[in-house]
């Protein structure tokens, strides 16, 4: 059983971080990576002795966004995965496992924009979440595609991000 995190040491707030990552396709420009989190909700207080946590603890629920914008031979694209994960200080998830009380998080992949490619999304993925695992990961690999004079031209992305029973939501992979 994970050991829970002291309430003093949640992360309740909302943020926005921006960075750029290089890209190793050729004809494309550095990535700008974008990760938004609400502030969390309290959704929901669990009484001491309860059957899974055997703690008291309330629930939280935050919602998050991560994309990534770049050029690929000047065709500007974004792709955008969004979800929505529960954090109690001792667990995390994104549906209900079996704690005793229902939960509906969510994770989509597929969210780009722009004019004249295309993207694929090759797998929107979820890891972990167990009561083990310590940690869940979310994550959207892709593929931008489109014809330039003919000849098709495309770069494979993946981006992640790891959600923490403090509610911590850093990026965990990208490419």
């Amino acid at each position: 059983m994970p050991v829970p995190v002291a309430p003093s040491s949640l992360v309740l707030s909302g943020s926005t971080t921006t960075q750029v990552i290089p890209s190793d396709a050729p004809g494309e420009s550095p990535i700008t990576v974008t990760l938004t989190r609400s502030a969390a909700t309290p959704v929901l207080q669990v009484s001491a002795g309860h059957a899974t946590t055997n703690t008291a603890a309330t629930v939280y629920q935050s919602a998050w966004s991560i994309s990534f914008q770049s050029a690929l031979w000047g065709v500007p694209w974004t792709e955008t995965q969004k979800g929505l994960y529960y954090f109690n200080g001792s667990l995390v998830w994104q549906n209900s496992r079996g704690l005793g009380y229902d939960t509906g998080g969510f994770h989509r992949c597929g969210y780009s924009s722009g004019f004249g490619f295309s993207i694929d999304v090759q797998s929107c993925y979820k890891v972990g979440g167990d009561p083990t695992s310590g940690s869940l990961e979310f994550g959207d690999q892709f593929k931008v595609s489109f014809i330039v004079s003919g000849f098709p031209v495309s770069a494979t992305h993946d981006m992640a991000v790891c959600a923490y029973p403090s509610g911590a939501l850093p990026t965990c992979a990208w490419s």
